[in-house]
């Protein structure tokens, strides 16, 4: 019986250790670089193109910051939903079509490697 409740505060010790365990902030200008660069292995962007989805995606970054905090903790999906849109009419104004859709398919390449078991698809 002792060996059980031995057995039983190392698993709850286990677990509390493990959630203690610090989460990676997500940083903005870290995955901005990484998902220019992994657009530039799809298309050739200018130096102007590359500026302007830089501005485009930091401006999305921070106004993402600013709705979490003023939020409270009560996302919001429509206000996310309607940003996510400006965001990609900017990118429509500066991209053609076919790079919109490259820039889409690397931006979700991104976010399925990130996830554990992301990129799965349905047979």
């Amino acid at each position: 019986m002792r060996k059980t409740y031995l057995l039983l505060a190392m698993l709850a010790l286990t677990a509390v250790v493990a959630n203690a365990q610090p989460q990676q902030a997500f940083d903005a200008e870290q995955h901005v670089k990484n998902l220019i660069a992994a657009l530039e292995n799809q298309i050739a962007l200018t130096p102007e193109k590359k500026s302007q989805i830089e501005n485009l995606y930091t401006a999305f970054y921070s106004d993402l910051r600013k709705m979490r905090e003023e939020s409270q903790g009560n996302f919001d999906r429509q206000k996310f939903m309607d940003r996510r849109e400006k965001l990609n009419e900017g990118l429509r104004g500066v991209l053609s079509q076919e790079e919109f859709d490259k820039l889409t398919e690397v931006e979700r390449s991104l976010r399925g490697s990130r996830r554990p078991g992301g990129n799965r698809q349905s047979n």
